[in-house]
C-alpha cells in the first residue's frame, strides 16, 4: 500500500518516489543482474529497465516471503516456536518478520498429552544402522483407496520418518521390501526393532530380513516403551495430522494425504539433538522450505485441454506434495478425487467450506495401536508438534531444462528440486500403496472411481427391472436365507441371459445393496424371483431349456 500518494487527474502517468521509499526503511537495488526493490517486512518487487528509466513490478515475488513467527508455525504443522526460530538458520527460504509467540488454541485441542518421564537408549552412529518399525490400524475410517493400517519405519540416527498404507496386515511384507529398495541408496539397514505383532513375526516377513542379512529385534510383550522412538514418531505424526484435518476442515477419509504431508513436515523440522532436519541429516543435504504451503489451503489449479470458453482453472484444496514430479496434490471435493497438478495458484485462507458428506465425519480417526509410550527407553528426539496455516503464492508453469541449458532459478519453487534430492525424497517420505478391485458396495462408493462403480451398478439394477427378474414381496415366514460359502462356478454368459428364462420354484432373496425399498406401510421388502437370476443353480438349466424349446420351436416352424 502507498502512503502519502497525491492523484491527478490531468496526468496519466505514474511516478514513485525513491527517495520517499528508503525513508520509509525500504532498499532498492539496481545491479546488472538485480534489480528489485525490498519492502520492511522482507517483500520484493521486481523491476525492468526501458530505456533511462526503471519500471516498478505490481507483483510481489510468488516465494514465502517474510512471514511471522505464528505463521510459520502453522505452515510447518504447528511445530513448536523454538524450533521453529532454530530452523530459520539450517535451511533456506525462510523469513521470520515478526517473533511474537501467539498461543494456538489448534495445538492445544490436536496435542495435549500426558508428559511423562524418558530415558533414551544408546543412539545410532550412522543413518540405517538401527530402524524402528511399527504398524498403525485398523484406522477408523477408512481411508481413501481403502486403506486401513500405515507402517512406519523410523532412522534411529536420524529420525527420518517413511510410511507406507496398507490394506491389511498382510501387506507388511511387500511394504518392508519397498521400504528397502527406498532406503537402498543411503545404506544397508543393519538392524530392526519391532513389537511381536503377527504381521512382524510371521515366516515371509523374517524371511526377507535373513536375506537381506538384517538383525531382527522384537520388544517384550506389553512393554511398548521398549520400542518408544517409532510409538513417539507415531504420536507426533497422529497429533499433526489431526491439527491438520481439524484447521483445514477436511473429511477424516484423507487422513492418508495428512499422516503422509505430517511425515514431509517432520523431516524437515528442526532436531535439537542433531542441531538440522532429519532429511539434511539422512541425506546430506539441506532441505528448501520455500515452496511449502497451508494443509487444506484453497488453490486453483490449471485445467488442461480446456475449450476456448471453458475456466482456466479449477478450485481444489491442497493435501500434499508430489515427490516424483514438480506437482502438488489436490482434493476435489465435489468428485471426492486427489488429483497430482503441476500449475497451482495458492491462497491465504484455509477456511474453505466443507463439501464432505457429514457421515464421512463419524468415526474416532484413531489408530488402535498408537499409545503414550510409558518410560520410554528409546525415544525420537524432542522435536515439536505440529499443524498449518497459509501465504500467497502462485506457481507458474513449468518448463523443463534442456541438457545444455542451466537450470532457472524458478524450478526451486517445486517440490522435486535436485535429482539426488528428488531421490531421496522418493525413498523418504513417498507412500507403499496396493490397488484391488472393490469386492462389496461399501468399497465400491468409497473408492476414487466411485461415479464408475455407481454407473455399472445403475446399470446392472435397470437390467435386472427392465427383465422383470424379480418383484418385491414380504419376506416369507419360516424361511432362512440361503448362504453359499467357498463355492467357485464356472460359466460362459450372453449378457442379461439368465434373466429372460422363467423360474420354476419359489425363491425369495434380500434387495441389492443401496437400492432397497420399503412397503407403503414401510415394512421391510425382499425380492421374489420371477425369473432366472445369476449365481442360481437352477439358471443354467432354465435358460437352456428356455432356449432348447425356442430353438426347437423356430426349427420346426422353419421346416414345417
Amino acid at each position: 500500500m502507498l502512503n502519502s500518494a497525491l492523484y491527478v487527474p490531468s496526468y496519466d502517468q505514474n511516478i514513485f518516489s525513491v527517495h520517499a521509499t528508503i525513508e520509509r526503511g525500504a532498499s532498492i537495488s539496481l545491479d546488472k543482474q538485480v534489480k528489485q526493490l525490498k519492502c520492511p517486512d522482507g517483500t520484493t518487487f521486481g523491476m525492468e529497465q526501458k530505456g533511462r528509466l526503471y519500471y516498478l513490478n505490481s507483483i510481489s515475488s510468488s516465494k514465502n516471503s517474510a512471514c511471522s513467527l505464528h505463521e510459520w508455525h502453522k505452515i510447518l504443522g504447528h511445530c513448536n516456536y523454538g524450533d521453529v526460530q532454530k530452523l530459520e538458520n539450517v535451511v533456506q527460504g525462510m523469513n521470520i518478520s515478526n517473533y511474537d509467540e501467539v498461543e494456538c488454541t489448534v495445538c492445544t485441542k490436536g496435542k495435549m498429552c500426558q508428559f511423562r518421564n524418558r530415558s533414551p537408549d544408546e543412539r545410532a552412529t550412522a543413518p540405517l544402522d538401527f530402524v524402528h518399525c511399527d504398524l498403525a490400524g485398523p484406522i477408523d475410517p477408512v481411508g481413501k483407496d481403502g486403506f486401513k493400517y500405515a507402517l512406519s519405519f523410523v532412522d534411529d540416527y536420524s529420525g527420518i520418518i517413511m510410511v507406507y498404507f496398507l490394506k491389511c496386515k498382510s501387506d507388511t511384507p511387500e511394504a518392508l521390501q519397498q521400504f528397502l529398495a527406498d532406503a537402498a541408496p543411503f545404506g544397508r539397514v543393519k538392524r530392526v526393532r519391532s513389537d511381536n505383532g503377527t504381521e512382524f513375526t510371521s515366516h515371509k516377513f523374517n524371511s526377507i530380513l535373513r536375506e537381506n542379512k538384517i538383525r531382527h529385534e522384537t520388544s517384550a510383550p506389553y512393554s511398548p516403551h521398549q520400542n518408544g522412538t517409532v510409538e513417539r514418531a507415531w504420536l507426533s505424526l497422529f497429533n499433526m495430522a489431526r491439527c491438520l484435518l481439524l484447521e483445514a476442515n477436511l473429511p477424516k477419509s484423507i487422513w492418508t494425504y495428512a499422516v503422509m504431508a505430517a511425515a514431509y513436515i517432520r523431516n524437515r523440522c528442526f532436531n535439537a539433538r542433531l542441531g538440522k532436519t532429519p532429511y539434511e541429516a539422512f541425506t546430506g543435504s539441506k532441505p528448501d522450505l520455500s515452496n511449502m504451503h497451508v494443509f487444506g489451503s484453497v488453490c486453483y489449479a490449471y485445467v488442461q485441454n480446456a475449450k476456448k470458453l471453458d475456466p482456466r482453472s479449477k478450485q481444489g484444496i491442497f493435501v500434499g506434495y508430489v515427490k516424483r514430479s514438480p506437482a502438488y496434490l489436490v482434493f476435489y471435493p465435489d468428485s471426492n478425487k486427489v488429483e497430482r497438478v503441476r500449475c497451482v495458484k495458492f491462497f491465504n485462507e484455509s477456511n474453505h467450506e466443507s463439501k464432505v458428506n457429514p457421515d464421512e465425519q463419524e468415526g474416532e480417526f484413531l489408530p488402535s495401536k498408537v499409545s503414550v509410550p510409558i518410560a520410554n527407553e528409546s525415544v525420537i528426539s524432542t522435536q515439536g508438534d505440529e499443524s498449518v496455516n497459509g501465504t500467497e503464492t502462485v506457481h507458474d508453469e513449468v518448463r523443463y531444462p534442456s541438457r545444455t541449458r542451466t537450470k532457472p532459478t524458478y524450478l526451486n519453487e517445486y517440490v522435486t528440486g535436485k535429482v539426488v534430492d528428488d531421490a531421496a525424497t522418493c525413498a523418504v517420505d513417498y507412500c507403499y500403496r496396493t490397488h484391488d478391485i472393490p469386492t462389496s458396495y461399501s468399497q465400491a462408493v468409497h473408492s476414487s472411481e466411485r461415479n464408475k462403480w455407481e454407473k455399472a451398478m445403475d446399470d446392472e439394477i435397470e437390467a435386472l427391472e427392465g427383465n422383470e427378474t424379480f418383484e418385491l414381496v414380504p419376506p416369507p415366514k419360516g424361511r432362512e436365507q440361503a448362504i453359499q460359502n467357498d463355492m467357485l462356478v464356472h460359466q460362459m454368459d450372453v449378457k442379461t441371459a439368465y434373466l429372460n428364462a422363467p423360474i420354476d420354484c419359489e425363491i425369495f432373496i434380500e434387495q441389492p445393496e443401496g437400492y432397497e425399498r420399503v412397503g407403503q406401510n414401510g415394512e421391510r421388502l425382499v425380492c421374489k424371483l420371477n425369473k432366472s437370476l445369476y449365481g442360481l443353480k437352477q439358471s443354467g438349466r432354465n435358460w437352456n431349456n428356455m432356449l432348447h424349446d425356442y430353438l426347437m420351436e423356430s426349427f420346426t416352424h422353419h421346416l414345417g
